[in-house]
């Protein structure tokens, strides 16, 4: 009550003037009535009384005066009914907007001073006569006091209440009242209220039969109609049947476009705004609509918020474009059924009944579909759960089917519930239903007499109990299976099935790669129940269980494995009748067998056939039917199974192939979700999916990731998923239990091994027959090892176990493959990512950024010497996650780290400098990704969708793809299956979710019917909507045509890809053809070169699985004095109208002959560049001495030259000394100061000069490595190598086929460094560069020219080429260096560039670099007219318009875009798009992007001199941020370069570095041989195991970096304290020096000591995230350490699996690449490797 009210004292005194009041006669339950009328009313307030009614009144005489009454709310009172007449005369408003007179009814709560709820008043003002009212009035839940205020808020004024009437109500009465004056059912949208819409433009209204229609021809066109709600209706008691909101109307749609945000499309919107008209409570679940679509009706009904004021009413169309029709809309309160009806409109009688039910009856037997519409109460607490389901609440749900929720959002179910229930499905118990009841009826068939009755569930996800007429049958449980009814059912009546089922989260064990096991709480994907249910009736005494049949195709025989679930001990035998379409056959008959009567008998009998037909992939047609009788010994039938379809086939390994019907038979194909989304599983989805799979080729697909494991929650419906496939001739696999996760590796205990039997029985008998189900996969994920992809190994007889590396769960997975075996021998079993094991090497095939001629080489050992199919049962293109930085350990998908995504920079290894493209979608991408990992914040991977999406990764994934599948399969591949595979088709209809119109058609037959039907954005499980391929979907549609034929490489080397020829040169090249149809083919081709070759044709005949290679040869013109590009095209015809064509470009390449003024001296141990440089008619003087290089001008170091050069080069090249170093080692690039990456590149792009080819596919081999990584490797992690002074995870490689570099140098950031070609990722190699600094002018040359294994035309030119650029080769024009501003001074230092600062005056020969708000002289733009140039870097709009006011300018952030020809200006020698590049978008002053430089560059020419803008110099980027570690190194090397163009003269002394004298050592290795000794006891702390003069006698020789307990056998399962210790001598030149002492990572945790003094820790308490893989690295101040020996301890505690030190300890200078700005830390390498 507000302050201005009356005293309680002056109500008293009013209430003490009125008499007589308590005789009168009242209504019964009347409140105004009795003791509460003696009650005194403050002065201005008087009572009054009907003398016709009895019922009392207040007059009230002037403002701000009003009384007071109070009532206490009695527990069984649901509302009150208030009656009154009022009127008022001359009431004037307060001053605030509610002050008016009026009738007050409050609720308070227990203290009396709060509201508890607000209630709507009748507020009058001015002068009205007398007006009646006559409100209901619900008790909110809070409140115990009921407030009656009659008062005047005003100023001043009369008013009068008369007859007032407060009448309690019970439940009963409330609810009778007001649904008798509210009226419900009634169009709440009137002619009135849709009139005074304001409707914009574009929306038109109409009416038919009084409901509106509305048009609306145009997107972002709303209108909005409020209408009040019934307060009464918003409290209703959660106990009590509510008021529900129904909403009736027929909407089309046409072109509706989807606005920027995902909810802005066509809809009638419907939202409950509260008293102030602001949107309130939970938005409603409203049918939505993108695209064009025919009318739907919707009728849905929508709980009411409480509290809720008014329903807004919305018919709108939120989406950017399009028409929509919303008509005859109708929306109306009904009145809530607490139980529904069966939603098809039947009776339930009639959904019970059984009369229509699919049914099989045989002889004794008899089968019943109990599928269709079950009743449905959903439970919202594990209390209630307990006990028995209540009266209330039920609704209906389809069995078979799966819960709809967020753990299982590709659900096409729906839930048919009373209105509170699906509300609070929807909201607060969203995707927490746990447990529920199913209810159903059924009457077991009379004539079932005598047989024992069953339920069959084919598929139970949960854990339950079964009822019958409210008896405990039994439990139920995962995966289900039959129950006996027969004792509490009677043939011939009626029973009622009541089932609870619970679905509790529950922990489980994920694999994902070899060491790397996630534990969570897991919502069960799929809930209820998922399969067929049966009603069965079966003999009483002999009962068949299954039949597996087996048959022979190679014996030409057939089998019968025939079960019994009981068979009394006796003689008996078997008769098996085959029939065709219906007509018997064969019939078979087993001799007598005696039964031991005991649980589980089987019997086998096998009979010949010579004559079946074969079921095969391209004959699925070919099945039978088996009718099985058992009999007695009296000949008698005691049992007729049910009939069982089967095709006769024969699958089985032989060697590295599978083999069907004898024939081998390579598996293409995919992996699929249909069995674990319940939206796809139905039978339209799964007829489609068989079509869509044949459509592209695909013979085989198996369950994916959602479906790897047959457990508790994966499948949402199975069985037409295998039988209509396998009726399509589609090969399958059977996901199994899975042994590590399911069943903790305990296999050896034989409970939990009969525990795995039961349920991998339960799994394959009831898919046994099904001849498309050729393999049973298991263990998924969980066996791998790290030589799994070795290309030495893999697929041979080798495995880790010959090397000792035993694995508890590996001999789970054999032991597992034993028991599948014991049960069904005729599938192989293969172990998803086991690698070898077992018979068939399945594998993850996830290989980075491996090259793609070497991924193309990969099986080139399995070819020749395989033992076993492999089947690569997840391949990555590569897979997605290789476009981010991350390389683990952590899983990428589960583990947040500090990363970003390398799109531009991986992509342009393969496209060059298109990837730097900019588009929307990038600029989204890395907009959402840095928001995110900004300031090194560890994220997920935030963008694979995009980056699957972006333009140049199709590019890079269809080059990759269109190569390796064709080649793979040409080396006999078993089985491929690509990851990312819904990536590879670009949906072009919109997405759609309608309502499938025949829902409850068919519901009592085996299958799952869908409530919707649900676009699922992918090809294969989408009819409802068009897709087409994108490069990489092309791709692979090709590639899996069963006839494939290309033009392929030389005979007998069909991989390879040379391109490069000289005139007159002979050509070879072949045809390769692959025939993977099921019959030889006989194949006609032709081919031609035009204009130099008419080609010719032939036939070839190609068996089954087979491969042929034509030879092609030719002759190329002698007289081709200029460079010719030429085609080779090919035509192939399969017959039956099925051709193909294929082309392939060369070059005739004329000889170069480099024309040299230089003399040239040739220093050549290896005698490889000799034979280059006289091919090339250069004449060379050996060199051996420094003496020998008199005369000399131009020196050439051939291959590995430098690893023992004799003599010292520096005083020669600081005089002028021209120097050509061809191909070095990586580690003579690391003592040079130089950066490496060793990686094959196969492409090359040309940098600036015109004219210059691009480098691509060498003919023959490089020899710079070996050909394959020596030896077959055992590694306990995977492969790792060294990177730059890290050892970092590489994988292998294979082979060295068509290189063109495979030793990269890494672009220096500091020095005058012009690249000729460079490469790899970000661009960021030049395998040939020029140096220049003083008279030095040194060409590095790492293409691999030397050496090859056949001479490549194209390299022989570029050597010609590098030679002539040397040889040209001017000294750089110099200027004195000036700066202006800290950060330019700073800038320039770090780059090695001397400078000074600038002086008071400046001449016309300087070079100024001036950075953002320098001081500069005022007559700047006149020295530049005058010859000086300047650098300016990371100017603003206003500085540089300063000097430059017309150059277009524009302040924000930006991304930069592609700029074409950059290398046009001078200034801009050497860079790239790469150089420019950035990631995230930065704020900056941007030139326009289509501008010679970009964003970034400009110059401008003023007189003599120039001025050249660079906006991104290092210090502008956050340089801690390590997503942003590339941006920073390009953008140093990009300063570099715009130096050296400009004319400064860096000082990096990189001559200096070929002098063979010693110079100064900044690092020592520590890797190598230390002493170590375990402690188990944890002594070695107070032995003084650290102190530098203890003496470690005994302790043991151990390798470093290495694992300890994979050194020494009888430590392989030692857990505890290990030490490490090793002594080093430091030099003089060291001591003097700040040092870092780095240990790198150590497996698990770590304490380090140097000479005895603690250096620190690394333990699960200081870094709980990454103890174990943290580097250890500790700063070590100039002058602590003296020259001599010193002594540094490690103490490792391996607390898991393996332990040591697995990182490469150094101490050394904290700069160990003088040549480059930037430290390097082992994350910058771009190709260290992860398997994903």
């Amino acid at each position: 009550m507000k302050s201005n009210l009356i005293s309680a004292a002056l109500l008293t005194a009013l209430f003490c003037a009125v008499s007589g009041w308590a005789a009168q006669e009242t209504p019964p339950g009347e409140l105004f009535s009795g003791k509460i009328l003696e009650k005194k009313l403050p002065a201005g307030a008087s009572l009054t009384r009907d003398p016709a009614t009895g019922l009392p009144g207040v007059r009230i005489d002037r403002g701000n005066t009003g009384a007071d009454f109070r009532f206490p709310i009695s527990e069984d009172t649901a509302g009150y009914r208030i009656r009154f007449r009022v009127r008022c005369k001359d009431v004037v408003k307060g001053e605030l907007g509610w002050q008016k007179a009026r009738l007050d009814v409050r609720f308070l709560d227990a203290s009396g001073k709060k509201d508890v709820t607000w209630v709507e008043k009748h507020d009058l003002e001015g002068t009205r006569d007398w007006q009646s009212f006559d409100d209901l009035y619900p008790v909110p839940r809070e409140a115990k006091m009921l407030w009656i205020i009659p008062a005047n808020y005003g100023k001043s004024g009369e008013v009068e209440f008369a007859d007032l009437s407060v009448v309690p109500l019970d439940r009963a009465e409330y609810e009778k009242q007001m649904f008798k004056r509210e009226q419900l059912g009634v169009n709440l949208l009137t002619r009135e209220n849709v009139g005074a819409m304001k409707l914009p433009a574009g929306m038109t209204v109409s009416w038919n039969n009084d409901k509106p229609t509305f048009k609306i021809d145009r997107g972002s066109c709303t209108a909005t109609l409020r209408i009040p709600i019934p307060q009464a209706f918003t409290q209703i008691p959660k106990d009590r049947p509510a008021v529900m909101l129904r909403a009736c109307y027929r909407i089309r749609t046409d072109n509706v476009v989807r606005g920027k945000l995902s909810w802005q499309n066509a809809r009638l919107d419907l939202q409950y705004l509260n008293r102030e008209g602001r949107q309130f409570g939970p938005y409603l679940q409203l049918p939505t609509f993108l695209g064009t679509n025919d009318w739907r009706t919707i009728d849905e009904q929508y709980s009411i918020t409480p509290g809720a004021a008014f329903l807004a009413v919305i018919p709108t169309n939120y989406g950017a474009e399009g028409s929509l029709e919303i008509a005859d809309v109708e929306l109306s309160f009904v009145r809530e059924q607490r139980n529904l009806e069966p939603p098809d409109g039947s009776t339930a009688e009639q959904t019970f009944s059984l009369d229509d039910a699919w049914k099989v009856e045989v002889p004794g037997r008899g089968k019943i579909c109990l599928n269709g519409l079950w009743r449905f109460q959903p439970v919202f607490d594990k209390e209630s759960s307990q006990k028995q389901p209540a009266a209330e609440g039920w609704g209906w749900f389809k069995v078979p089917a799966s819960w709809p929720g967020a753990n299982n959002w590709q659900n096409n179910h729906t839930f048919y519930l009373p209105g509170r229930e699906r509300d609070r499905l929807m909201g607060e118990a969203k995707n927490q239903l746990h447990y529920a009841w199913y209810e159903r009826d059924i009457r077991i068939p009379s004539d079932w007499q005598g047989r024992r009755i069953k339920l069959d569930f084919e598929l139970f996800q949960g854990i339950g109990t079964l009822y019958v007429d409210n008896r405990k049958v039994g439990d139920l449980s995962f995966p289900g299976g039959e129950v006996d009814i027969t004792d509490f059912v009677k043939p011939g009546e009626n029973h009622k099935l009541l089932i609870y089922i619970s679905t509790e989260p529950r922990e489980t064990s994920h694999f994902m790669g070899m060491t790397r096991e996630y534990k969570d709480l897991t919502e069960q994907s799929n809930k209820g129940i998922c399969g067929d249910v049966y009603l069965l009736g079966v003999p009483a005494e002999c009962e068949i269980s299954d039949v597996r049949i087996v048959t022979s195709v190679k014996k030409k025989e057939i089998s019968f494995d025939t079960g019994f679930a009981r068979l009394p001990a006796g003689t008996y035998t078997l008769e098996a009748e085959i029939s065709d379409g219906g007509k018997p056959v064969k019939t078979f008959i087993s001799q007598p067998f005696r039964s031991t009567g005991k649980p589980d008998f089987r019997h086998t009998f096998t009979a010949s056939w010579n004559d079946p037909k074969l079921w095969d992939t391209d004959t699925p047609e070919n099945v039978y039917t088996l009718n099985l009788q058992l009999k007695n010994a009296a000949g008698k039938t005691v049992d007729h199974f049910f009939p069982e379809e089967f095709g006769f086939r024969e699958f089985e390994l032989q060697g590295r192939n599978f083999v069907l019907n004898g024939k081998p038979i390579h598996l293409r194909a995919l992996p699929i979700n249909n069995t674990a989304y319940a939206a796809d599983s139905t039978r339209d989805k799964i007829e489609h999916l068989a079509r869509a799979a044949k459509a592209m080729n695909i013979n085989f697909l198996f369950d994916g990731d959602r479906a790897y494991n047959f457990r508790l929650g994966t499948n949402a419906y199975d069985r037409d998923f295998r039988t209509i496939l396998s009726r399509n001739g589609i090969l399958t696999s059977l996901a199994l239990p899975h042994a590590i996760t399911d069943f903790q590796s305990k296999l050896d205990d034989p409970a939990v091994a009969e525990a795995y039997r039961k349920m991998a029985t339960y799994r394959i008998r009831r898919y046994q027959n099904v001849p498309g189900i050729v393999l049973y996969s298991t263990s998924h994920n969980a066996l791998g090892h790290a030589d799994m992809q070795n290309p030495s190994s893999m697929g041979t007889d080798w495995r880790p176990e010959h090397a000792g590396q035993t694995s508890v769960k590996r001999q789970n997975g054999l032991l597992a493959e034993k028991i599948i075996n014991s049960i069904d021998p005729t599938r192989p079993v293969y172990h998803h990512d086991g690698g070898n094991l077992g018979h068939i090497s399945a594998q993850n095939f996830y290989l980075n950024w491996v090259p793609m001629q070497e991924r193309s080489d990969w099986l080139e050992l399995w070819e020749k010497n395989g033992t076993m199919p492999i089947i690569f049962v997840e391949y990555g293109v590569p897979h997605v996650a290789s476009w981010s930085s991350n390389r683990g350990p952590l899983f990428i998908w589960r583990a947040p780290e500090v990363q970003g995504t390398w799109l531009d920079e991986f992509n342009a290894e393969t496209v060059g400098e298109e990837a730097y493209v900019h588009t929307p979608r990038k600029m989204q991408m890395f907009r959402r990704e840095y928001a995110a990992a900004k300031n090194n914040t560890p994220t997920r991977f935030l963008t694979s969708g995009d980056v699957l999406r972006d333009e140049s990764t199709d590019k890079v994934r269809a080059e990759f793809l269109g190569h390796n599948l064709r080649d793979m399969r040409a080396r006999g591949l078993s089985g491929f299956q690509p990851w990312d595979h819904s990536s590879f088709h670009n949906r072009v209809s919109p997405a759609k979710t309608t309502p499938n119109p025949d829902r409850f058609r068919n519901l009592k037959q085996p299958g799952s019917i869908p409530d919707r039907f649900v676009s699922t954005g992918y090809i294969l499980t989408d009819p409802y909507a068009t897709y087409e391929p994108n490069l990489t979907g092309a791709q692979l549609e090709l590639n899996y045509r069963p006839l494939l034929a290309w033009i392929s490489g030389k005979p007998g080397d069909f991989t390879e890809q040379s391109r490069h020829f000289r005139p007159g040169e002979t050509v070879e090249k072949s045809l390769t053809i692959l025939n993977d149809t099921r019959h030889p083919r006989t194949i006609r081709y032709s081919w031609k070169v035009d204009g130099i070759s008419k080609g010719g044709n032939g036939s070839v005949e190609v068996a089954p699985a087979g491969r042929a290679e034509i030879p092609i040869r030719f002759q190329l013109p002698a007289d081709a004095a200029q460079k010719k590009e030429a085609v080779v095209t090919a035509q192939f015809d399969f017959g039956d109208d099925n051709r193909l064509e294929d082309s392939f470009q060369f070059t005739i390449l004329p000889e170069k002959r480099p024309e040299l003024r230089s003399r040239v001296g040739l220093w050549d141990p290896e005698k490889t560049a000799k034979e280059q440089l006289d091919a090339l008619g250069v004449k060379a003087k050996e060199v051996r001495t420094a003496a020998d290089l008199e005369g000399v001008d131009l020196l050439v170091i051939g291959r590995y030259g430098l690893e023992k050069l004799p003599f010292n080069l520096a005083p020669a090249l600081q005089n002028g000394l021209r120097l050509l170093v061809l191909e070095q080692k990586s580690q003579q690039l690391n003592d040079m100061g130089l950066r490496y990456a060793e990686h094959g590149l196969r492409r090359l792009f040309p940098v600036g000069t015109p004219g210059r080819d691009l480098l691509t596919d060498w003919r023959g081999s490089s020899t710079t490595r070996p050909y394959f990584p020596p030896g077959t490797e055992v590694n306990t992690s995977y492969p790792k190598g060294m990177w730059n002074g890290f050892l970092n995870t590489h994988i292998w490689y294979c082979g060295q086929r068509g290189n063109v570099a495979d030793i990269l140098l890494e672009k220096p950031t500091r020095g005058n460094w012009l690249p000729l070609y460079h490469g790899g990722f970000d661009l960021q190699y030049a395998p040939l560069i020029l140096f220049r600094e003083g008279k030095a002018k040194i060409m590095l040359c790492q293409l691999d020219v030397s050496g090859r294994t056949e001479t490549e035309p194209q390299a022989r030119n570029v050597l010609a080429e590098a030679l002539e650029a040397l040889d040209r080769a001017e000294t750089p024009a110099t200027r004195p260096v000036r700066f202006a501003g800290k950060e330019a001074g700073e800038l320039l230092e770090l780059l090695r560039v001397p400078a000074e600062p600038l002086k008071a005056s400046l001449d016309g020969n300087e070079l100024l670099v001036a950075g953002p708000g320098a001081e500069l002289p005022g007559n700047l733009r006149q020295l530049i007219e005058g010859g000086l140039n300047v650098l300016a870097l990371g100017w603003s709009k206003e500085e540089i318009h300063r000097l430059a006011p017309d150059l277009p300018v524009e302040e924000g952030t930006f991304y930069t875009d592609l700029v074409k020809n950059l290398d046009s200006k001078p200034e801009f020698a050497g860079l790239c798009n790469a150089d420019l590049h950035l990631r995230y978008e930065e704020p900056f002053a941007s030139f326009p992007v289509d501008s010679e430089g970009g964003r970034l560059l400009q110059t401008v020419s003023l007189g003599k001199g120039k001025i050249v803008f660079y906006q991104m110099p290092p210090f502008r980027l956050n340089q801690e941020e390590y997503i942003k570690r590339t941006t920073v190194r390009r953008s140093q090397y990009t300063t570099s370069r715009l130096l050296a163009n400009l004319g400064a003269a860096a000082k990096t002394d990189f001559a200096g570095f070929f002098s063979n004298e010693n110079r100064p050592q900044t690092t020592i290795r520590l890797d190598g041989t230390w002493l170590g000794i375990e402690d188990p006891k944890q002594e070695g702390r107070d032995k003084g195991f650290f102190k530098p003069e203890f003496r470690a006698d005994n302790w043991r020789k151990v390798q470093v970096p290495g694992t300890f307990d994979t050194q020494f056998k009888e430590l392989s399962n030692f857990d505890g304290y290990f030490w490490y210790r090793r002594t080093f001598d430091l030099p003089e030149s060291m001591a003097a020096t700040a040092l870092d002492l780095e240990i790198g990572p150590v497996d698990d945790e770590s304490w380090v000591w140097l000479d005895g003094k603690f250096l620190g820790e690394v333990t699960k308490k200081t870094n709980p995230n990454d103890y174990w893989l943290f580097k250890r690295s500790y700063k070590i101040p100039a002058g602590t350490l003296k020259p001599g020996r010193h002594t540094v301890v490690v103490l490792c505690n391996d607390t898991f699996n393996t332990g040591g030190i697995t990182g490469i300890p150094r101490i050394g200078s904290p700069e160990t690449f003088p040549l480059y700005a930037d430290r390097p830390i082992d994350n910058d390498d771009p190709y260290r490797y992860f398997h994903w």
